[in-house]
């Protein structure tokens, strides 16, 4: 008996697991498109089954660049019969009928016996019925198989056995089946981060008869990676969440502060104030700057660190340093 195929193809894009030729049902997992059997022998009655198995499998999806096995259950299967001109009750598996429709949940042949209207092909239609699939284990099984982009592919072998009888006489035949599963990978995910820059701010004097002093520096981000919605900036708290980014004196006490300020002068979309006079404006969770991308593999971006009209008279002839710490994360 040949060998038939049924499909289910999906995507994983942005952290998330959609189906284009599967659905769930109110029993289950299914394919969209049915299987069509070939040259099944011509029955007066039929006892649809289920698969010889019902446990959980695992499925290895692979293609030129690596392999993630991902854990698949087939718990039944779904028949659309050739006709229905009555029913009665056997031992075996449940099944549920409506009209033309079966559905046998369970491993092994169903409890329901159908008699067909006249002597033919007992069903036109067939399908398994899969458990639904856990988003998370499988996002996680792909993360954890760090694999590049690129479509995955597998399949799975299973039997279908089903009782039929001709002439009054009970006959067991059994399907040959094949799952196959196809799934588009869309990681989004960061490969490297790159700064440079010296981190001196030079200062500037100006100002009569107050002398002010200020000053900034820059630095240049690169991001390389795989991220469809742009680059997440967040900020990391300091160490004393109710503290303040400030520029302290080192060698002198007490020690004085400049309140600095941070900002994305180059390559953020939307808002770009990261600290503001010794305050933050984002955090490192909900709020976030959106850095650009580029062909959605590389990103670029100047941070600028400045502060201006500092009383020169409050400062002490010191070296004053200070740090911030910045979150960087693929868009979902």
């Amino acid at each position: 008996m040949p060998v038939e195929s049924s499909d289910i193809v999906g995507t994983i894009k942005e952290d998330r697991l959609t189906w284009q030729s599967a659905k769930i049902t109110s029993d289950g997992f299914v394919p969209v498109i049915w299987n069509v059997p070939l040259n099944l022998p011509s029955a007066d009655k039929v006892v649809p089954g289920g698969p010889t198995s019902a446990i959980e499998r695992t499925v290895r999806l692979s293609n030129s660049s690596g392999s993630v096995n991902v854990p698949l259950t087939i718990i039944g299967m779904s028949y659309l019969l050739s006709s229905n001109a009555g029913e009665t009750s056997t031992t075996g598996v449940g099944t549920k009928l409506s009209g033309v429709s079966a559905i046998v949940k369970g491993a092994g042949t169903g409890n329901k016996v159908v008699t067909l209207s006249t002597l033919s092909s007992p069903f036109t239609h067939y399908r398994p019925i899969i458990k639904p699939v856990t988003m998370s284990v499988w996002l996680k099984a792909f993360k954890t198989a760090d694999l590049d982009k690129g479509t995955y592919q597998g399949a799975m072998n299973y039997l279908v056995p089903y009782n039929y009888y001709r002439d009054g006489v009970l006959i067991r035949n059994t399907l040959q089946a094949l799952l196959t599963i196809k799934i588009d990978y869309n990681p989004s995910q960061l490969h490297s981060v790159s700064v440079s820059g010296d981190g001196v701010i030079y200062p500037q004097y100006y100002g009569y008869p107050e002398r002010l002093v200020g000053g900034a520096t820059t630095y240049i981000i690169n991001v390389t990676g795989v991220f469809p919605n742009e680059v997440n900036i967040g900020l990391k708290n300091t160490v004393n969440s109710d503290s303040r980014y400030q520029l302290l004196s080192q060698t002198t006490y007490p020690q004085t502060g400049i309140d600095y300020s941070v900002r994305c002068t180059n390559g953020c979309d939307g808002p770009t104030q990261i600290i503001t006079d010794g305050e933050p404006n984002i955090n490192g969770t909900s709020n976030r700057l959106k850095m650009r991308s580029f062909n959605n593999v590389s990103a670029q971006a100047t941070i600028t660190v400045s502060f201006f009209n500092k009383k020169l008279d409050e400062l002490n002839n010191d070296t004053y340093l200070g740090s911030f710490v910045l979150i960087f994360e693929a868009g979902v």
